[in-house]
């Protein structure tokens, strides 16, 4: 599929190149990431924050912010303390980043390990808090707020890899290695389920721990699954990894590999996400690519004007994919860091792919609420509907409605809690609305 080019032009006050596309399923703005006067440095990590802001880590500059027009300063390497490698969000929405340590030429002398920001201050943690290595590749925090490390880099200079996972409750650290659950001591990526439960890929099979106990996975279909890369969770808590085989599912029973024709083996697949309708969306050498089950769309080719070398990719609140590439201009010899948001959804720079009157519309009140909330909703024609609540990670949360509704003025109350019953904690939370027309979102805030 190729895209049409629309508009660019240099925003001077963002300074920001921007190229903007249009396609028939879809609409495409691409960024050339600029601080003050020069360009973005090497980006490692994306994040999107509860006002839809994109966070971006950096190797060696420290933390910014996108808001869709310009670029600021978070903190700098200073601030932040690290080379960013992960980004993750407490249930209070502080801020934990995790990044490994760099020494050598060209490089400022890193020392690595996690940070917390809570909106005021920075922390750091390093080896003498706790953590079994300071060279942290990836970071997660489950619901109750505790803070999981993933470590595994290796030093060229000291010719030494640094691995191990770290768990931390905020008093208590406790770090774990194939002594006492995992398959293997290198860290690749984790991922936490709906239930709680947490899934770690490694560099020899998954381990999960339910909190209680560990679990190894060293083989599938009766194949060791070996190293694994990228790891996700779907709303229905299956997991997905990529190997040297491709791209894999495991429902807790079986494991599923998926082939793409055009991907030539899992290495060549760089990252990919799962949005809250559990469509894989994966970058790779062949552009940027959805799976939704059943087929594969290759949605954007890597030969359009500034989307080379595409990498980390993330899903914001309504669906909309981010994901940076990298840009080698040889008439210049620099390199772009690029920014690239994809809005499935939208057709144009204004969306307009629906009529008023097909259009269906959405709100609550109170907003924020504690703990109930009055969902007010317009039907424009009769059909079978679905409504659920997501969290801010794009995880269902709760299905409140899915049958055939008339047109006209609706309302359902939810009340704060997930699909299990359980009171879910004060954020903020979406409530998705759909039918086979058209899907809206509106977002809504709980402050218990």
């Amino acid at each position: 599929m190729r895209a049409r080019l629309i508009s660019t032009g240099f925003m001077l006050a963002a300074l920001l190149f921007c190229v903007q596309m249009c396609f028939a399923d879809g609409y495409v703005e691409t960024t050339i990431l600029y601080y003050g006067e020069y360009i973005m440095p090497d980006i490692m990590t994306l994040a999107v924050d509860d006002s839809g802001d994109v966070l971006i880590g950096t190797y060696n500059y420290g933390l910014y912010k996108y808001n869709g027009e310009s670029c600021e300063l978070v903190a700098d390497y200073k601030g932040c303390g690290i080379p960013i490698r992960s980004i993750d969000f407490a249930p209070d929405r502080s801020l934990w980043i995790g990044g490994y340590a760099a020494t050598g030429i060209g490089f400022r002398d890193y020392t690595g390990g996690i940070s917390h920001f809570d909106g005021e201050t920075w922390t750091y943690y390093q080896e003498e808090s706790g953590l079994a290595s300071d060279a942290i590749r990836t970071i997660a925090v489950d619901k109750d707020g505790v803070v999981w490390a993933g470590a595994e880099y290796y030093s060229w200079t000291n010719k030494t890899y640094y691995r191990g996972l770290t768990r931390y409750d905020g008093e208590t650290w406790t770090i774990y290695d194939k002594s006492n659950g995992l398959t293997d001591n290198r860290i690749i990526d984790l991922a936490i389920s709906n239930d709680g439960t947490l899934w770690v890929a490694t560099g020899n099979g998954l381990s999960r721990f339910d909190g209680v106990k560990w679990e190894k996975l060293l083989e599938m279909n009766g194949e060791t699954i070996g190293l694994v890369g990228s790891m996700e969770i779907d709303s229905n808590d299956h997991v997905w990894f990529t190997s040297s085989e491709g791209i894999t599912k495991y429902d807790g029973l079986e494991f599923f590999t998926y082939s793409f024709d055009t991907i030539d083996s899992g290495h060549s697949l760089r990252n990919f996400a799962i949005d809250s309708e559990d469509k894989l969306w994966i970058t790779c050498d062949k552009g940027l690519i959805c799976f939704d089950g059943n087929s594969w769309d290759v949605v954007l080719e890597p030969d359009t004007d500034l989307q080379e070398d595409m990498r980390n990719i993330t899903v914001g609140f309504d669906n909309v994919i981010w994901f940076y590439s990298h840009k080698h201009d040889n008439m210049k010899s620099e390199t772009y860091q690029c920014l690239t948001r994809y809005d499935q959804y939208a057709t144009s720079v204004a969306d307009t792919s629906a009529e008023p009157s097909q259009t269906i519309t959405i709100s609550n009140s109170p907003n924020p609420f504690n703990p109930n909330t009055e969902i007010r909703y317009t039907l424009p024609c009769d059909g079978s509907i679905k409504i659920d609540i997501f969290n801010c990670l794009g995880q269902r949360v709760a299905s409140l409605a899915d049958r055939h509704m008339p047109a006209g003025n609706h309302s359902i109350v939810w009340n704060g809690t997930d699909s299990a019953g359980n009171p879910v904690s004060s954020g903020v939370y979406i409530a998705r609305i759909g039918n086979e027309k058209s899907v809206v979102n509106h977002r809504m805030m709980l402050m218990r």
